[in-house]
């Protein structure tokens, strides 16, 4: 029940917030996707706790760097996420600042 209303609630963020509108994440997989989906299969209490991860690394206090032609981001905790893992417009616009293809 509790995760359905969780559902409910982030099917209402993506009907009312256009996609033009809202910040870009830095997950290849965005923050309302990923809990969403993890209400599906997990129940609330996982997509809580998915919630709450995302939260206390995802925004816009990142550093992000490259090594190897590779694309990385540090978030504010700590957490190195590699580029396979980063939303394909932040590791293209990062590239193309430095002209790496």
């Amino acid at each position: 029940m509790l995760a359905k209303i969780g559902k409910y609630i982030i099917e209402y963020y993506w009907r009312k917030v256009p996609e033009s509108e809202r910040r870009v994440c830095i997950h290849k997989i965005s923050c309302s996707n990923l809990v969403y989906n993890t209400f599906n299969k997990h129940g609330f209490i996982e997509g809580i706790i998915v919630y709450i991860k995302r939260r206390k690394s995802c925004n816009g206090y990142y550093q992000i760097g490259i090594e190897n032609n590779n694309v990385f981001i540090t978030t504010k905790n700590g957490v190195i996420i590699k580029e396979h893992l980063i939303n394909p417009i932040i590791v293209k616009e990062y590239k193309n600042s430095f002209n790496i293809i």
